[in-house]
């Protein structure tokens, strides 16, 4: 999506957003498409001091300065992580290979400064990175199918990324 960003859609005007947003305003509903529902418990229990979970201790130490506690990201900065799809997807690929590869927003028009996040496949073992693809699948009302260490080892395969020692 990053080169789709940056060699096309930054450079829609606002005819061609009113055109693109109203074909599927145009579809009838297709029912309930999401299995998001807002929950305050994750916030509640940071703010008790409840950190249960190897999952939860690794978001609080390398996620949560840029998507926050709350999973709700920097508004137009940094995407949130509570009801992102990919999140939510069934099949954890994106989310996985998004935490050990890292990921970089494409510079644009309304955005010039590129985002970045870091890769982590060098710290963290594939059983922390299932761990913390857990916690955040579970989190803030998301609910998503589990993530094993060995759908991380297998990512982590494909993309020569080395497991941390």
């Amino acid at each position: 999506m990053t080169a789709v960003v940056a060699n096309s859609t930054q450079f829609t005007n606002d005819g061609d957003l009113r055109a693109v947003a109203s074909y599927p305003k145009s579809l009838p509903p297709a029912g309930e498409t999401s299995s998001f529902r807002p929950d305050g418990a994750t916030i509640t229990a940071y703010r008790a001091g409840r950190a249960d979970g190897r999952g939860m201790r690794i978001y609080m130490d390398s996620c949560s300065a840029c998507h926050r506690l709350d999973g709700a990201g920097q508004d137009r900065t940094l995407p949130p992580l509570a009801g992102d799809p990919a999140v939510l997807a069934e099949h954890p690929a994106s989310l996985i290979t998004t935490v050990l590869a890292g990921a970089r927003l494409p510079s644009t028009a309304g955005q010039p400064s590129r985002t970045a996040m870091p890769p982590f496949a060098w710290r963290y073992s594939d059983a922390d990175i299932a761990a913390l693809a857990n916690f955040i699948r579970s989190a803030w009302g998301n609910h998503a199918p589990t993530v094993t260490a060995d759908q991380v080892r297998r990512l982590r395969k494909r993309s020569d990324a080395r497991p941390a020692p």
